[in-house]
């Protein structure tokens, strides 16, 4: 376990000609990442084994490509990606996550999970703003994302967010927390999403949030609390 922590680090491209059939674990304190490139990550069989990566305050990516993410077979194995306590301001996870396009050339038939925490509670005799997000997703290509074959798997995505204040007698001012939290089982960033065959999984995606202002009685402030959430199974910002 370190502050960043990765199973594969690459500067370039990840290539892999074979199954990932065995395991990778991660344990980091802030970023943590199973399998990273700078560029492609290229699995030319299938993913069958199990990639887990948990952070205890800020990301975990299951596999992340600068890039491109492909996987020539299936992904018939289990990724799950875990931020328990996202306590600075932000929490995110990802299963998979490629910042160009992600393909899938066979069936998404394992299991992918990813869930995020970003709660804090604090007591001030100042006042300020403040708050917390969450952003979870289970596949996120931020260009097109491709399955070949079928979604037949489990994939899962769950988020929560909070935020609680409570004022002592010498604040003074406005003071205000707010909260979001979003979760997405399978999104595309700015294209399309494309399922070759069918839909026979079973996609989830929750988020919660919520956010408090308590004041002592004595103090001069004006205050809101505002929580925002959101949740999609697929989504998709292209044609």
């Amino acid at each position: 376990a370190g502050d960043d922590a990765y199973g594969f680090y690459a500067g370039d491209v990840i290539s892999i000609y074979g199954n990932v059939a065995g395991k990778v674990t991660v344990d980091a304190q802030w970023y943590g990442v199973g399998l990273y490139a700078d560029n492609d990550i290229d699995i030319y069989g299938d993913l069958s084994g199990k990639v887990t990566v948990a952070a205890e305050h800020y990301e975990a990516d299951g596999l992340y490509a600068d890039d491109d993410l492909n996987i020539g077979g299936d992904l018939s194995g289990t990724v799950v990606a875990t931020v328990a306590d996202g306590v600075y301001e932000s929490a995110r996870a990802y299963g998979l996550h490629s910042d160009n396009d992600m393909d899938i050339y066979g069936n998404v038939s394992g299991t992918v999970t990813a869930s995020a925490s970003a709660a804090r509670s604090e007591r001030s005799n100042e006042c300020y703003s403040f708050g917390q997000y969450a952003d979870v997703t289970g596949l996120y290509a931020e260009d097109e994302l491709h399955i070949g074959g079928s979604l037949s798997g489990t994939v899962t995505a769950k988020a929560s967010a909070s935020d609680s204040l409570s004022l002592g007698a010498g604040a003074i001012g406005e003071c205000g927390v707010e909260t979001s939290a979003f979760a997405s089982g399978v999104e595309t960033g700015e294209s399309s999403l494309l399922i070759s065959g069918s839909l026979t999984g079973k996609v989830t995606a929750t988020s919660t949030a919520q956010a408090s202002v308590q004041a002592d009685r004595r103090a001069d402030v004006l205050t809101c609390a505002g929580a925002r959430a959101g949740a999609a199974g697929l989504s998709s910002d292209g044609d």
